[in-house]
């Protein structure tokens, strides 16, 4: 059945709230003589608003526009609970206010983690975490803290794949240097952008070298690892060069030393794994040695001390050699003996004669050669000692007198003497005549 109405009139209603500029009105149908009550449509979810009753229930009107209760959303229909992290959703309007929609659930936003409570920023490299999602992908929590997998490196943004070791490395040696020869690593699908050679002795590092891309590359900052009052050394590289087997000569290195050469190749990710190798430098000839000089220790020993220049030339033994020294007369040798070590730069000598002058020299010798012998030290003479047997010593009675003896001798000989000779002194026994 149709109704026309042909004339409305406006008539309040004592039971609607006066206070609002949008009444409900109530009309008239003048025709029919019947009422018809007729209310606007009320409010959806963001719509302006001036009181609650405006808003569809059961939203309020709250800072002048129709809401939700805290921690609801509209759906359309009616207000239901935000939903926390992992809920299901198709709008980011569904999810918690700290929450977006992403891939059908509600999820913190890119980079960041669900503690429990909040979203927190994922955690870098080396970082203390509990969990995986913690740490800033494709890291996972391994051991406490957010790491790459093996193999790989953190680059500030994500995890890239290390070289390898580098293959085929060989190391020949000198006195003072090491050469090193390498390959490329295998699994060198990227781009090699330098390599890093490092030389320890007892872990301290001692020099390292960067053979660093120039020609061919961009963006390359390779730092040294090594500290600053190292020997520190950066050579340029073609890029075509950084894929060709390669070598280097490592010198200003010490003779007979054990040193660990570490080598690593160098991409975008930093150093791949490293290729360690122990290698002992050759021995050489050794110096001169200097500064010989002895010292009295009594009427029989002397003590002599020496020094070798550095560095430790290698197995090191010391050949000192003994001289006489007559007045007026060249050096003469007499016996030798052997000290072994470097720094056993000391020797002692016994069973020499008193009051005798010495001289001594020093060889040292390693399997490469001896050194050439010092020079003479100071002459030097043992202390002196009570004199030796007097020589030619003659006994005789004088045929001009029965009363007396004659007694006559020489000086002792003269290695004998061990003193300056003061005095003689003779001791004489009287006994009776032996009746036959």
């Amino acid at each position: 059945m149709l109704t026309i109405i042909r004339d409305l009139r406006k008539v309040s209603d004592p039971t609607v709230d006066t206070d609002s500029d949008r009444r409900p009105l109530k009309f008239v149908l003048s025709e029919s003589e019947s009422t018809v009550e007729s209310e606007t449509f009320q409010k959806s979810a963001d719509l302006t608003c001036n009181a609650n009753n405006e808003c569809l229930s059961p939203m309020t009107c709250k800072s002048g526009t129709c809401q939700c209760a805290l921690d609801q959303y509209w759906t359309g229909s009616t207000c239901s609970a935000e939903k926390s992290v992992n809920g299901t959703c198709t709008a980011n309007i569904e999810c918690a206010p700290i929450l977006t929609c992403s891939s059908g659930r509600c999820q913190c936003s890119t980079n960041q983690y669900w503690t429990g409570s909040a979203c927190a920023a994922q955690k870098s490299v080396s970082v203390k975490c509990s969990a995986n999602n913690e740490c800033l992908r494709p890291m996972t929590c391994a051991g406490g803290t957010c790491e790459c997998a093996i193999n790989q490196r953190w680059t500030g943004s994500t995890c890239v794949a290390l070289f390898g070791v580098p293959t085929s490395v060989s190391l020949s040696t000198a006195s003072r240097s090491i050469l090193i020869s390498w390959n490329k690593p295998v699994d060198s699908k990227s781009t090699i952008i330098g390599y890093r050679v490092r030389v320890l002795v007892n872990h301290e590092c001692v020099v390292e070298i960067l053979l660093v891309c120039s020609t061919g590359c961009t963006n390359v900052m390779i730092q040294h690892m090594c500290s600053a009052e190292k020997r520190q050394i950066r050579e340029n590289r073609r890029n075509t060069e950084l894929m060709e087997p390669m070598s280097y000569e490592i010198n200003q290195l010490l003779p007979y030393t054990a040193y660990n050469v570490w080598l690593n190749a160098i991409n975008d990710a930093g150093n791949g794994n490293r290729s360690v190798s122990l290698v002992t430098t050759d021995s050489e000839v050794p110096e001169k040695p200097l500064n010989v000089a002895a010292s009295v220790i009594s009427s029989s020993e002397i003590k002599v001390r020496w020094k070798l220049p550095g560095p430790k030339p290698g197995m090191t033994t010391y050949y000192i050699k003994v001289y006489e020294m007559v007045i007026n007369a060249q050096p003469v040798f007499l016996r030798g003996e052997n000290v072994t070590g470097f720094d056993k730069q000391i020797a002692e000598f016994s069973g020499l004669d008193a009051f005798w002058n010495y001289t001594f020299t020093v060889v040292g010798t390693t399997d490469k050669g001896s050194s050439e012998e010092s020079d003479m030290s100071a002459i030097v003479t043992t202390y002196q000692d009570a004199p030796g047997k007097v020589t030619n010593f003659v006994i005789k009675r004088p045929s001009t007198s029965s009363t007396t003896m004659e007694v006559s001798w020489s000086i002792p000989l003269l290695k004998d003497r061990n003193s300056i000779i003061m005095e003689y002194k003779i001791n004489h026994n009287i006994s009776e005549p032996v009746a036959f």
